[in-house]
């Protein structure tokens, strides 16, 4: 039976809509009668792959005050940043056809005859300039019969706010989750002015179907959202959860070695090292170790255990923690207290905010 081909663009810029009709479409079609070629764009979000840290890749502090969503994949790669200047293409076929340098060359083909763009594909599988300047960045998902190869193509997005979300806050992290490689990037309209993601979605859809000579090939604009893919909202409605994009985040630690300053108590300078483990985007446990006093630690070990079985980084935690350190103040009665207990007790504050900040 001869493959049936066919473009669909996506009328949704709903970040998690978008990767839901995708893996929609991966699941419930027949690729064995079917190429499809999905184009499609997103408001403003940060999407890291499925194996990743979200800690470790994004300035996750910043996205909120910026409008910008984050959500994670199912497919692996690493970390990108969309917006509507931003255009997404994925490549949907039997998993036997699959073949990404072929995808990618065709991309670097209709740059090179249509808008005079000196793109090529490098080893890596990124599409580039000038040998260096990234203007795409791919990633896939094999299954057993079917597969997809996505990628992104940089038009004309903002990118003061890429470099902004891309610069992570992320001190003392220890982690085996997979590491986004940085790259420079480019705009394609920093070399051809004329070039914006919305013009290239029909000329990418046109030189597409040229590929099938035997057959006009149709070119859709979809509403995944219309209700034609039954279950799908359920799927979008669980990629925004906190505990898929969070809770998938490979266990890591945070580890930070700080010195006490000495006092009179203690005049020779001691440590205090704060080991928090973060399993499936909650805190686990911890230990403390180091050289410094059992007040000390005893100080630390009170607030930390406040905030074992909560988020990482949410308004929980951080309540939990302000509540745990009230709650050991208020066992020292005022006669007990002296300023060194007090001293360490703003000390051991700090270094935890600065841990559970991943500040420098």
């Amino acid at each position: 039976m001869t493959k049936k081909w066919q473009v669909l663009i996506s009328k949704s810029h709903d970040i998690y809509t978008n990767l839901a009709w995708e893996d929609w479409l991966y699941r419930k079609m027949d690729f064995s009668h079917l190429n499809l070629l999905l184009l499609w764009r997103n408001a403003p979000c940060v999407v890291v792959g499925r194996y990743q840290n979200p800690w470790k890749e994004v300035n996750v502090s910043m996205l909120e005050d910026a409008g910008v969503q984050l959500a994670r994949r199912n497919s692996g790669g690493g970390t990108v940043y969309h917006d509507m200047g931003n255009l997404n293409f994925t490549f949907m076929t039997e998993r036997k056809l699959y073949n990404r340098r072929t995808n990618l060359e065709f991309i670097v083909k209709v740059l090179r005859e249509k808008y005079a763009i000196p793109a090529e594909v490098s080893q890596r599988d990124d599409i580039v300039v000038k040998g260096t300047l990234k203007i795409s960045g791919t990633a896939a998902k094999l299954g057993r019969t079917a597969a997809y190869h996505h990628c992104t193509l940089l038009c004309n997005v903002r990118k003061d706010q890429l470099r902004a979300v891309l610069t992570p806050r992320n001190k003392g992290i220890h982690t085996n989750a997979s590491i986004s490689v940085p790259s420079p990037t480019v705009n394609l309209s920093e070399i051809n002015s004329v070039i914006t993601s919305a013009d290239m979605i029909p000329v990418f859809a046109q030189q597409f179907s040229d590929l099938n000579l035997s057959e006009k090939i149709a070119v859709i604009e979809i509403d995944p959202s219309d209700g034609d893919y039954p279950g799908m909202e359920f799927a979008a409605t669980d990629l925004a959860s906190t505990s898929f994009i969070y809770g998938n985040t490979p266990k890591f630690n945070i580890i930070r070695d700080f010195v006490l300053p000495s006092s009179q108590d203690t005049p020779a300078p001691t440590n205090v090292i704060l080991d928090i483990l973060i399993e499936k985007g909650k805190i686990c446990s911890f230990t403390i170790s180091g050289t410094a006093t059992e007040a000390v630690k005893g100080i630390a070990t009170s607030a930390l255990s406040a905030v074992v079985g909560c988020d990482f980084d949410s308004q929980e935690m951080w309540a939990a923690l302000s509540a745990g350190f009230a709650s050991s103040s208020a066992t020292t009665s005022g006669t007990d207290r002296n300023s060194g207990d007090e001293h360490h007790r703003e000390f051991v504050y700090r270094c935890l905010i600065q841990t559970l900040n991943l500040q420098e």
